[in-house]
Parts: C-alpha cells; sequence; structure tokens
C-alpha cells in the first residue's frame, strides 16, 4: 500500500507555512480612499535601522561632548588664544550639535509610518523640514573645521622638513583640502534642494561618491604625513621609538596623531560598504574630531607637566634652586649637577625629528619648531 503525500489529481498544492512577521497589509492615501500596500517586515526593517542609527548618533554625542569637557578643562587658559585649540573646540561644539540634529530626526514626523509608506510628505510639518535642512547644511563648517585641524597639524611637522619635500606636501594638502571643501559645498547645497524643495539633481550620484573619495583620500594623506616620520625614524634606526625621557613635544605629537589617525582611516575605508543599519560615514569625521585634541592633549602633558598641577619641569626645578639657593632636592649645585646629568644622558638619544643633536642649524631649526608649535 502506498504512503503518499501528494493531492489528488485537481487539487492545489498546499500553501506556504504563513509568517506572521512578513505579512501584507494595506493604509489609506491622503485623499481616504485609494489604498497603499505595504509589506510589514519591510517597514520593520526600516524601524530597525532608524533605532541603530539613532544609538550610533547618540554615542557620538556623548563621545563629543565628554571630549569636549576634557579639552576645556584640560588645556591651560593661555592656549585658548591659540588657533588648534580654537579649531578644536569649535570643531567639536559643532559635531555636537549637528549629531543632536541627526538623532532628533528619528522623533520627527518623517518616521510616520503613513510617511514611509505612502511617501506623502504633505502632512510632515515645515519646521521638521528645516531641522534635517539645518543638519545637513552643518556638514559643510563642520568638514572645513576638520582639514582645517589637520592642515595646521600637519603643517608643524611639515615645516621641519627641507623645501625639496616641504612645497610638493604643502601643495598636494591644499589641492585636497580646497577640492573637499568645494565637493563638500556641492554634495550639501543637492540633499539640502533635495529636502526642501523634493529637486533631486541627476548629478547628485556622482558629487557624492567624489566627495566621498576625496574626503577618503584627504584623511589617508593626512595619517601618511603624520607617520612617515615616525617610520623614517624606526627605519634609521632599526629599533622602536626611544623612552618617553628622549621624546620632545612634537615627537609626542607626531607619535600620537601618527598611531591615532588609523582609527578615522579605518571608518573611511568602510563607507565605500554598504551597511543597512551602520553609518561609518559620521564615524569617520567624529573620529578625527576627537582623535586630534586628545593627540595634543598627551603632548601638553608630557612637555608641560607644571600646567596640569602633577609635578614640575627641570628647567623650573632647577630655576627655583638657583633663586633660593636650595630645592626640593638639595643645594643648587647639586640641582645643577643633575640637571646636566640629564641633558647629557638625553644629548646621547638620538631624537625622532633631527638627526643632528649637536648645536648645528637643525638643531636650531628644531628647537624654533618647537617653540613656535602649537603643542607647547
Amino acid at each position: 500500500m502506498s504512503n503518499t503525500t501528494s493531492p489528488p489529481p485537481g487539487l492545489p498544492p498546499p500553501a506556504t507555512p504563513f509568517d506572521p512577521l512578513n505579512q501584507t497589509s494595506f493604509l489609506l492615501y491622503g485623499d481616504g480612499s485609494t489604498p497603499v500596500p505595504f509589506n510589514t517586515f519591510n517597514v520593520t526593517q526600516i524601524y530597525l535601522q532608524a533605532t541603530s542609527l539613532s544609538i550610533l548618533y547618540g554615542t557620538q554625542i556623548g563621545a563629543c561632548f565628554m571630549t569636549l569637557v576634557v579639552v576645556l578643562g584640560m588645556t591651560p587658559r593661555a592656549r585658548f588664544r591659540r588657533l588648534p585649540t580654537l579649531v578644536s573646540v569649535a570643531a567639536l561644539a559643532l559635531n555636537t550639535a549637528r549629531m543632536v540634529l541627526l538623532a532628533v530626526f528619528f522623533v520627527t514626523s518623517w518616521v510616520d509610518l503613513y510617511v514611509i509608506v505612502a511617501q506623502d510628505a504633505t502632512v510632515v510639518p515645515r519646521s521638521d523640514f528645516y531641522l534635517s535642512a539645518a543638519a545637513t547644511v552643518l556638514s559643510v563648517p563642520v568638514t572645513v573645521l576638520i582639514l582645517a585641524a589637520l592642515s595646521i597639524q600637519a603643517w608643524s611637522m611639515l615645516r621641519l622638513w627641507g623645501p625639496l619635500y616641504k612645497l610638493p606636501a604643502a601643495a598636494l594638502s591644499l589641492v585636497l583640502v580646497l577640492l573637499t571643501v568645494a565637493f563638500n559645498m556641492m554634495t550639501t547645497v543637492i540633499q539640502t534642494r533635495a529636502i526642501l524643495y523634493a529637486d533631486i539633481s541627476q548629478i547628485a550620484d556622482w558629487v557624492r561618491q567624489t566627495y566621498l573619495g576625496l574626503i577618503t583620500a584627504s584623511i589617508c594623506w593626512f595619517c601618511f604625513l603624520f607617520n612617515i616620520r615616525l617610520v623614517m625614524h624606526m627605519w634609521t634606526n632599526r629599533s622602536i621609538l626611544p623612552s618617553l625621557k628622549g621624546l620632545k613635544a612634537m615627537d609626542v605629537l607626531v607619535i600620537t596623531n601618527g598611531i591615532l589617525m588609523f582609527v578615522p582611516v579605518i571608518f573611511a575605508a568602510l563607507e565605500f560598504v554598504q551597511w543597512d543599519r551602520f553609518e561609518p560615514g559620521s564615524i569617520t569625521q567624529t573620529s578625527v574630531i576627537i582623535v586630534l585634541p586628545l593627540g595634543t592633549l598627551v603632548a601638553q602633558r608630557l612637555a608641560n607637566p607644571a600646567w596640569f598641577g602633577t609635578g614640575h619641569c627641570a628647567a623650573d626645578t632647577s630655576s627655583s634652586a638657583n633663586t633660593t639657593g636650595s630645592g626640593a632636592g638639595g643645594s643648587s649645585a647639586l640641582s645643577r649637577g643633575a640637571l646636566s646629568g640629564t641633558t647629557t644622558a638625553t644629548s646621547a638619544r638620538r631624537p625622532l625629528l633631527t638627526s643632528v643633536r649637536s648645536n648645528t642649524s637643525a638643531e636650531l631649526l628644531f628647537k624654533r619648531a618647537v617653540e613656535e608649535a602649537e603643542v607647547v
């Protein structure tokens, strides 16, 4: 006797199992009569993407705000007149405001079920249009501040190079910065018009792709500039970096910026992959904004520990001993002897930014660059 499970001739095949998470439903359009079908699974994916992005923006808000607090709290008052500090503080503040506007988008009427399914923006208040446009427009000053901060930090190291290498590197940096800002403005104008007037230009795609390539190339180029001196030093000495006692403030800036700049490079590379619940573009900008002031703070801390109330520089101790006749470590002669021994021991080490440690033109150039650099 056959135990076949096939249906009798003339009957339809059995229906597929019902999936309650994947149903087809409908709602009525704004006219009250036209049905608009939609798939519940697709709508769920949209809301999951919105939730993931809102969490992503929230973490960036917290990171920028905490970094801003640290920079404001740990930077000496005199340094707030320096251009790098002003640029870093402005970038952190503006990026925090932009992330707040991007996060607030998910509590506006743009994410209403009817607006998502019917694609009908007539029920969206004009204030929500302006909020989305403001978040888009803020991309321009944030990008300008990011590139300005990278250029300032790069120039503090480029001026130690010879003219044969310094001038081409500076020219290429300037061209990349100007092109990136120009395409960023074009992309912002196109996206803002699309938000306010539903006017999507045909060149929008290639402009956005060009901007993506330029901002990625700019970040990689500045990362290369920050790391080339580090690589040259390690290649010349066939060894790892010298001890912290043998490093100058500029050395620390090269190391911290060079290593930390790999973080935005990684996120910039991820922008070329399509992600549903992840946006590496905003993290790329945020990581640059956070990395640069942190590297500067580390360099300041090692170069001037007395600014932070945790100790005194050797020069300050020596000056105090010569003035009072006695110091914390003993007589002025003992302090001078200890300082002389430290200087001799430090001079024996090969520096990171120069190959000559004697009192030559290279050494004078290095000292002048350190004195004028914005990290001391």
